[in-house]
This record gives structure tokens, sequence and C-alpha cells, in this order.
């Protein structure tokens, strides 16, 4: 029976689905989270669902990065080239085509201010490039 679809490396998207979670706590947190709060009128102080927000976190991202490898594996086979500038590569037209785009029409319909906008893009944008590396370099 012949594979479905290109094989990945179910330990390398856990790793990435951990780095969101890593960079998420740094860069909501001690990074610019004052002004991400201040821009997304987040009250800091309430834990309330903080638990679920970490496992819905976890989980999405899991499925998120899981999906990311399927398709950079799929422009490594089709391409030819592979490790870490595939990754990056692969990472950045896809943050490009669908994550910077779709925030984007959220941004302009919640009209939110454009530096919320560009806190979550570029946190996508740096966690997808991290993740593109992790996935390019551990096939």
């Amino acid at each position: 029976m012949e594979q479905a679809g290109p094989i990945v490396n179910a330990w390398a998207v856990l790793v990435a689905a951990a780095w969101s979670m890593v960079l998420g706590f740094l860069w909501y947190g001690p990074v610019i989270g004052k002004q991400w709060a201040k821009l997304a009128g987040i009250d800091t102080s309430d834990r309330s669902g903080a638990l679920r927000a970490m496992v819905v976190q976890f989980v999405t991202a899991f499925l998120f990065v899981w999906v990311m490898a399927h398709s950079i594996k799929a422009f490594e086979d089709a391409y030819g080239y592979a490790g870490a500038g595939a990754g990056i590569s692969g990472a950045f037209w896809l943050w490009l085509g669908f994550v910077a785009t779709t925030l984007l029409i959220g941004w302009n319909f919640e009209r939110a201010p454009f530096k919320l906008y560009l806190v979550n893009a570029g946190f996508y944008l740096v966690w997808m490039l991290g993740s593109g590396v992790i996935l390019g370099l551990w096939p």
C-alpha cells in the first residue's frame, strides 16, 4: 500500500509545537506583553482560563505545524531542495499567503489598532520561521 502523503517527523512537529509555547510566553509576556495587552484590551491580572488557553494553544499549534510539515515536505519533493532553507522558504510563503492575509482580514473588520495586527502577525512569522528551521533540519 502506498503512503497517502509525504512522511513527516512527528518529533519535529512536537518540538515545533512546543516552540510556539515558549515563543508565545516570551512574545506576549516580557517582550511586548504590556503593549499587546493594552492594544487588545486584555486584563493581564485575570488568570482565569489560562490552563484552557495553553491546552488549546498546544493542540492547535501541533495541528498547524503538522499541516505545515506536510506542505514543506511537498515543496521539498516538488522542487528538490531540503534543509533549513526549504523550511524557512516554505514557512514564509505559507505565512504570507494564509496567516498574514487572514489576520489582516480580521483586523480590517474588527477595527483594531494596526499595531495589534503587527504584533500578532509578527508572532506568527517568527514562530513559523522557527518551526520551518526545525522541520527543515529534522527530516
